[in-house]
């Protein structure tokens, strides 16, 4: 690929997309420990989002259902066939599905038992992302792009430059050479906090960063997040006496965005590709914070996609303690978290 490849018949989105991130096959085939990871998605997940008025249906997926015991370079027709019906689904029900990998080979953010993180630097690693990436090229060459599209990695971390753009610029050519159309939208590097410029000339890409800062409120109280504020925190979310203002976990909205705003100034696509607010933050509080987000994010005219629908930072089966849930078709709907989002729609 060449760094300066001029937009040419270049495809980017011409309405924005709302929407949520679906973690059907999330985790990988024989893991059960997630109730929302099926191994499928839901047909009726796809009608409640047009319903709602959701356009917008990211797929954050586990490799290993698309290869065959431990053979990265051999294809399981089962697991690519249950893509196959999501796509169904989303054309059906007017829902824009993007298909991501977040666990790939050589790489998840998430730390996995057995799995190194070397797809920057293993070249055995890169060829078989290449290749099923390749394969999915092939599998949906001639949908349109208003249906589908293509986010090859979640959060790549641990990347230099140079590497991120070899890795990516050789998975967009394996991509392009199945189908030569198809818009591909990056996740930035660090994690998705830092815009990729080579890329801004590649024809029919766009990037994606995260709405989760600060972290001290999104993130209060999950095991994972060690940094940790002293207090309960509110919004507006300001480090107290006792917290180090210098921590990461106190970045504000407006800095995340403003990393990306001379991006967004150029018309280069990019999309918020998955934002919220964990379900051990007051809900009041997630609220207030979300809908800030919501308005600056709409004042750039920016895409977005909640993490998730169901679970810990969605609007549904939260397990949240101080949420008046209403039934939903034997599920418990968060419908002022959803009332919030479709204003916003």
């Amino acid at each position: 690929m060449e760094k300066n490849e001029l937009k040419d018949n270049s495809w980017k989105p011409t309405e924005k997309w709302h929407g949520v991130n679906l973690l059907g096959m999330f985790r990988k085939p024989d893991d059960t420990s997630d109730f929302r990871a099926k191994g499928y998605f839901d047909e009726e997940y796809f009608k409640w989002l047009r319903d709602w008025g959701f356009n917008f249906a990211r797929l954050p997926m586990d490799y290993q259902h698309f290869i065959v015991g431990d053979d990265k370079f051999v294809m399981n027709e089962e697991g690519f066939g249950k893509v196959d019906k999501a796509v169904e689904f989303g054309q059906k029900y007017g829902i824009h599905i993007q298909l991501c990998l977040h666990h790939a080979p050589g790489f998840s953010i998430l730390s996995i038992p057995g799995e190194t993180r070397d797809l920057q630097e293993n070249p055995e690693s890169q060829r078989a992302f290449c290749g099923l990436w390749q394969t999915f090229a092939k599998r949906y060459a001639g949908i349109p792009n208003e249906s589908l599209s293509f986010n090859p990695l979640n959060e790549p971390n641990g990347f230099t430059t140079e590497q991120f753009v070899k890795v990516f610029g050789d998975t967009i050519e394996a991509i392009r050479k199945a189908d030569p159309t198809r818009f591909v939208m990056l996740d930035g590097n660090r994690v998705a906090s830092e815009p990729v410029p080579q890329f801004f000339n590649v024809k029919s890409t766009g990037q994606a960063f995260r709405g989760y800062t600060p972290h001290a409120l999104t993130h209060y109280k999950a095991i994972y997040i060690k940094a940790q504020p002293k207090n309960e925190p509110s919004w507006p979310c300001l480090p107290g006496p006792e917290d180090d203002p210098e921590l990461w976990i106190w970045e504000q909205p407006e800095k995340t965005l403003k990393k990306y705003d001379w991006v967004i100034e150029t018309g280069y696509p990019v999309m918020v590709g998955e934002f919220g607010c964990g379900k051990g933050t007051r809900h009041d509080v997630c609220l207030k914070w979300m809908e800030h987000c919501l308005l600056l994010w709409t004042e750039k005219g920016l895409s977005w996609a909640i993490w998730n629908m169901d679970g810990p930072f969605g609007f549904m089966d939260s397990a949240r303690a101080d949420v008046d849930y209403e039934d939903f078709h034997g599920r418990k709907l968060d419908r002022k978290m959803l009332i919030l989002l479709q204003r916003f729609i």
